[in-house]
């Protein structure tokens, strides 16, 4: 296992089990969050017209998620060696 392995990634063969399709799907995981997150009051999945801690917590969460997936999928990009998926 390689050091320089952001995030802990298990390495097989030489390259990372972790592809840009993956990284993708967090990216829009973290999106998915953060829009829920943000319309619940809209939506009438809220509890009530204010910004609750849950709407709150959901939304940090969420754009964590989002920020990790373009993170790795940059960090990938920029590593050399083969291209992307």
């Amino acid at each position: 296992m390689d050091a320089s392995v952001p995030l802990g990634f298990w390495y097989y063969g030489g390259q990372t089990m972790l592809t840009k399709r993956t990284a993708s799907f967090v990216v829009l995981l973290g999106i998915g969050l953060l829009i829920v997150s943000l319309t619940a009051d809209i939506t009438g999945i809220g509890d009530d017209n204010k910004f609750g801690l849950r709407q709150v917590m959901g939304t940090v969460v969420g754009a964590l998620v989002a920020i990790v997936g373009l993170y790795i999928m940059f960090k990938r990009s920029q590593a050399g060696g083969r291209p992307n998926k």
